[in-house]
C-alpha cells in the first residue's frame, strides 16, 4: 500500500539524512488488473545519472520540502514533449543525493491512451535528445542552457543533432527540415550554416 511504501521512504531519510529524494521500485498494471511490468531499480540513482541511465520512476518520489525549496518545480522546456521528470531528477541530482528503495512498492496502472501515450515520435526524440544534451552539459560544466536561458540556442543545437541523424539516414527532407530550423533559431552560427548548405 501507499501507507507502507511512505513509511519505508521515510524511514530510508531517518537512517541516512543525507538523502534528497527517495524512490523505489514498481510494478506497471495493464486495465484489467494483470501485472506485466515490475522493475526494482538500483539504489544510487545519481551514479546512474552519471552514465545518462535514468533507473527511476519519478512518480515514487518522496522529496524533502528543502529540495523542491531549492530547486523548484517541472522545467516548461519540457511541458508537453515528454521526460520534465527526468530532467528534473538530473537538476537535483546536482545537489542533493537520490536513492532507490530496491523493493516494488508502487503499483501504477497503464492507459494506453494516455497524454504520454499519444506523443508522436519526433516530439520524444526532439525531447529525449534535449535531455541528454542538458545532461552532458550539467556533468561537463555544472550548469546547462535551459539554467542560463538560452533555450532558443538550445532547441537549434537539437534541431541540428536531428537534422544530421536525418542526413546520416539519407532522409535528406527531414534533415533539410531540422537544420533550416537550426539555423532559425542561430542566423550567426556558421557551422550551422555550412550544415544546412551541404544538406
Amino acid at each position: 500500500s501507499d501507507v507502507s511504501r511512505v513509511h519505508k521512504q521515510v524511514d530510508k531519510f531517518i537512517a541516512d539524512p543525507g538523502i534528497g529524494v527517495c524512490g523505489c521500485g514498481v510494478s506497471k498494471i495493464d486495465l484489467n488488473g494483470n501485472c506485466i511490468q515490475t522493475d526494482s531499480f538500483p539504489e544510487d540513482i545519481n551514479a546512474g545519472l552519471r552514465n545518462a541511465k535514468f533507473d527511476f520512476v519519478a512518480a515514487t518520489f518522496l522529496v524533502k520540502r528543502e529540495v523542491y525549496e531549492n530547486i523548484g518545480g517541472y522545467n516548461e522546456y519540457f511541458d508537453r514533449i515528454g521526460f520534465e521528470h527526468f530532467y528534473w531528477a538530473v537538476q537535483i541530482a546536482g545537489k542533493y543525493r537520490m536513492v532507490n528503495i530496491p523493493e516494488v512498492l508502487y503499483f501504477y496502472k497503464s492507459n494506453p491512451v494516455s497524454y504520454s501515450n499519444s506523443l508522436s515520435k519526433p516530439t520524444l526524440l526532439f525531447s529525449y535528445q534535449s535531455l541528454l544534451y542538458l545532461l552532458n552539459q550539467r556533468l561537463k560544466t555544472g550548469t546547462d542552457f535551459l539554467e542560463t536561458r538560452q533555450n532558443r540556442l538550445l532547441k537549434s543545437e537539437i534541431y541540428l543533432k536531428m537534422g544530421c541523424a536525418s542526413e546520416e539516414a539519407k532522409d535528406f527532407k527531414s534533415a533539410f527540415s531540422y537544420t533550416s530550423k537550426s539555423v532559425s533559431l542561430d542566423l550567426f552560427s556558421f557551422y550551422k550554416i555550412k550544415t544546412l548548405f551541404r544538406i
